[in-house]
C-alpha cells in the first residue's frame, strides 16, 4: 500500500529541485559551481552566516564530493556537518558512492553506508558492496554483497547475495534470484531462492511472473510464493498496466489473491495522463473502499507547462470519505524568458475561506551567464499576513575544480607517510595561513598530544612512536577552518 500523503508531498516539494536540476544539464558552463552560503535572516537586517556547502569535481567535471558546514558563531569557525563523496572509473562508470556525518567525539567523519560496484569486461555491474561502519577500527566494514551473472547478450541471468558473517570473516550467501526470458529477450519470470533459517540449504521463496504487449510494454505482473510442505506455487499479488503508443504508462492496477474464495481483489490503481511533448499532466491514486467495489480517490497532481516544457503549476489534492476531490497544495513557476525560473511559491488551500493561503516562496537570481546567484527563501507569517525573509544561499562558481569557497587563509593538509612507524609530516598547502592548533586524537576522543605551529611553516614534524599502535586523528585547526585525518601508527 501507498502513502497518499507522503507521495503527495514529495510530488509538491522535490519539483523544485527536478526543475533547477532540468535547466542545469540543458544549460551547461564551463565554470562548475563552487560552493553555496546560506544566511539566516531575523529580520530584513539580521542576518546570520549559518549553513555552507562546497562542491569538488574530477577531470571530466563530474561530482566527486559535496562537503555540508554549520557555522559555529561563538569561535566563527566552520564545522563540518555531513559529507558525500563519488568515485568513477576510467570508462565514467559509478565505482563509489559514500555518505559521512561529522561526529564531534571523535573530531572525525564517521561513515553511514556506502555502495562500491565492480564492472565486467562487458560493463555489466558483476559486484556490488554496501558497506556499513564500525567505532573500532573506526573504518568502513562489510555489510552485503551482490554478485551478478550474465549471459551472453548482456542479460542477467542470477543473482546472488550475501551478508558478512564477523565471527567467521567470511561471506555467507542468504539468497539468489534466477532470471528467464521470453523468445524476445524479455523478462518472463525471476525466481527469488532463500536460505531456510540459516541452515544452508536454499528453497523457492518467491516468483515474479510477466506478461508484455505487442510493443514490448509490461501489461502483468504476478507475484506467487512457494509453499514448501504442497510444493505448490500460490498467488500472492498482481499488477496490470495500459500504456498509450508512446510507451507511456495510463493506468496501473493493484489486487490481492483470497485463497479462500479464489478470486483476485482490488487493492490500489494508478491513473496518468500526458502531453504531446511528453509532460505528465495529471496523476490520480486511488483505494478499494471497504465494499471492494467502489474506487476511493486518495492523492491526485495536475500539473500545467509553458511552450518550452517549463512546468508552471502544480496542484495537489487529496480525496475525501466521500469520494471527492479537495485541493490541497499548489506550487507555481515564474520564469525569465520562459527558461530561467525566478520564483516558486507554495500554497495550501484554506477550506474556510475557500481560497489559496501562502505557506513559503524562492526567489531565484542569475548572473550575466545564466548562472543561479542567489536563492532567498520566504515563509509567510499569518499574524503579519505577509512574507518574511528567512534564509539566502549564495552560489559561487569555478573555473577550476575542486577548489572550494574562496576564503582568506584557507589551507589543505596532507600526511606523509601514512601510515606510519612513528614520525610523519604534516605537508600544509598554503603558506600565508595563520598559526595552527595540531592535535593528535584516539578514537575515543581523547586529545593525546598538542602542538602549535609557526606562521608561514610549509610542514609540521610529528613523532607518535611513543604511542601504541593503532588508528589516531590529526585535528588541524585554523582561525577559519578545521581539518581532521587519519593516521594509522604501525
Amino acid at each position: 500500500m501507498k502513502n497518499s500523503i507522503t507521495i503527495a508531498m514529495a510530488v509538491l516539494i522535490l519539483l523544485p529541485f527536478s526543475i533547477w536540476g532540468q535547466m542545469w544539464r540543458e544549460n551547461p558552463q564551463t565554470e562548475v559551481l563552487d560552493s553555496v552560503i546560506t544566511w539566516k535572516f531575523s529580520g530584513i537586517s539580521d542576518s546570520v552566516l549559518s549553513y555552507r556547502t562546497t562542491y569538488g569535481y574530477d577531470e571530466q567535471r563530474r561530482t566527486t564530493q559535496t562537503e555540508e558546514f554549520v557555522r559555529e558563531q561563538v569561535l566563527n569557525l566552520w564545522v563540518p556537518y555531513r559529507l558525500e563523496k563519488w568515485q568513477f572509473d576510467g570508462q565514467g562508470r559509478q565505482t563509489m558512492w559514500a555518505v559521512l556525518f561529522w561526529e564531534n567525539e571523535y573530531m572525525a567523519y564517521k561513515g553511514l553506508f556506502r555502495n562500491r560496484y565492480v564492472f565486467d569486461e562487458q560493463g555489466n555491474i558483476s559486484e556490488s558492496y554496501f558497506d556499513g561502519w564500525s567505532l573500532s577500527p573506526f573504518d568502513w566494514i562489510n555489510f552485503r554483497k551482490t554478485l551478478n551473472f550474465y549471459d551472453s547478450q548482456n542479460r542477467i541471468t542470477d543473482e546472488v547475495n550475501f551478508v558478512w558473517n564477523s565471527l567467521s570473516q567470511h561471506w555467507d550467501s542468504t539468497a539468489y534470484s534466477i532470471y528467464e526470458y521470453n523468445p524476445e529477450g524479455l523478462p518472463e519470470r525471476v525466481t527469488e531462492w532463500e536460505d531456510e533459517e540459516g541452515t544452508g540449504v536454499f528453497y523457492p521463496k518467491l516468483r515474479h511472473d510477466y506478461e508484455y504487449n505487442s510493443a514490448g510494454d509490461m501489461i502483468l505482473k504476478t507475484r506467487l510464493i512457494y509453499n514448501p510442505n504442497t510444493q505448490l506455487w500460490y498467488y500472492m499479488v498482481k499488477e496490470e498496466h495500459s500504456w498509450n503508443e508512446h510507451h507511456r504508462k495510463i493506468q496501473s492496477w493493484y489486487s490481492k489473491y483470497e485463497e479462500h474464495i479464489e478470486a483476485w481483489i482490488p487493492l490500489e490503481k494508478d491513473h496518468w495522463a500526458w502531453d504531446e511533448a511528453g509532460n505528465m499532466t495529471l496523476y490520480e491514486y486511488y483505494r478499494i473502499g471497504k465494499d471492494t467495489v467502489t474506487w476511493m480517490p486518495s492523492t491526485k497532481s495536475e500539473m500545467t507547462y509553458n511552450p518550452h516544457n517549463r512546468m508552471l503549476k502544480n496542484t495537489g489534492y487529496s480525496g475525501n470519505d466521500l469520494g471527492e476531490w479537495e485541493p490541497g497544495y499548489m506550487r507555481a513557476y515564474e520564469y525569465f524568458q520562459d527558461t530561467l525560473l525566478v520564483e516558486d511559491a507554495l500554497s495550501q488551500w484554506d477550506a474556510g475561506s475557500a481560497s489559496w493561503k501562502g505557506v513559503d516562496m524562492h526567489l531565484y537570481t542569475f548572473d550575466s551567464l545564466n548562472r543561479r546567484h542567489s536563492d532567498t527563501y520566504h515563509k509567510w507569517i499569518v499574524h503579519v499576513q505577509q512574507f518574511v525573509l528567512s534564509t539566502r544561499d549564495y552560489y559561487s562558481w569555478s573555473r577550476q575544480e575542486a577548489q572550494g569557497f574562496d576564503e582568506s587563509g584557507r589551507i589543505s593538509a596532507e600526511i606523509m607517510p601514512n601510515p606510519t612507524q612513528g614520525k610523519f609530516q604534516i605537508l600544509l598547502s598554503n603558506m600565508l595561513y595563520p598559526d595552527c592548533q595540531v592535535e593528535i586524537v584516539d578514537p575515543t576522543g581523547k586529545t593525546r598530544e598538542k602542538l602549535k605551529s609557526e606562521r608561514g611553516a610549509a610542514s609540521i614534524l610529528m613523532d607518535i612512536t611513543h604511542f601504541p599502535p593503532g588508528i589516531y586523528f590529526v585535528r588541524i585547526e585554523s582561525e577559519n577552518q578545521i581539518i581532521v585525518k587519519k593516521i594509522i601508527r604501525l
